[in-house]
């Protein structure tokens, strides 16, 4: 399966991975950023996993991989 990216004047999106399903650690494929200017990250898990992501050792944002390991967060007041 090829890579397939999708993009616009605002962001590029990854949209098919070739390599999903032979992730076996979190990655992160995108960092990008909203309209808002808030950040952005794109990435790949295995399937159902939760995702965490911490900053100075305190847990600020988690979401959920897809049935495939896609996952997308947005950081919302990161500053």
């Amino acid at each position: 399966m090829p890579l397939i990216l999708k993009s616009d004047p605002d962001e590029i999106k990854i949209v098919q991975n070739s390599n999903k399903s032979s992730v076996d650690k979190i990655t992160i494929d995108l960092i990008s950023y909203s309209e808002d200017g808030e950040v952005k990250l794109t990435g790949r898990s295995n399937s159902n996993s939760r995702i965490n992501i911490y900053l100075n050792n305190e847990l600020r944002y988690y979401t959920d991989a897809g049935i495939g390991g896609s996952w997308e967060i947005t950081l919302i007041n990161l500053a």
